[in-house]
């Protein structure tokens, strides 16, 4: 089997983009929550500031800020939006990555955003 293997650009720029849009949806609901999530936590910790109880100020490393991966499909769609020929060449790992959503990246995604995902 080759390593590589040609798609339609458009079909290709079409399954991009849905990726894309379903990557930023989830993006944007794991950042809403991680920000409830961070002011319900200092809202907390002020109270027991308040009331003269020492803070752990460690609290925050326990809440991963969100990653964000979006450019990458950014950075995919204009470089074939400007690729002049109805067709493209991908190798197997562009392929994964570009039609299947199986980027290098995916485990570092799910890591950060899975805790604000769950829910």
């Amino acid at each position: 089997m080759s390593d590589l293997i040609t798609v339609n650009k458009t079909e290709l720029l079409a399954r991009l983009s849905s990726n894309r849009e379903s990557h930023a949806a989830k993006v944007a609901k794991a950042r809403q929550v991680y920000r409830a999530k961070i002011v319900e936590e200092l809202d907390r910790r002020l109270g027991e500031a308040k009331s003269g109880r020492d803070i752990d100020p460690g609290f925050l490393h326990r809440l991963p800020i969100p990653r964000d991966f979006t450019e990458e499909y950014d950075r995919a769609i204009d470089q074939y939006s400007w690729h002049v020929e109805d067709t493209v060449e991908l190798t197997r790992q562009d392929f994964n990555r570009y039609v299947r959503d199986e980027w290098e990246w995916v485990r570092a995604f799910t890591d950060s955003n899975s805790v604000y995902l769950a829910e």
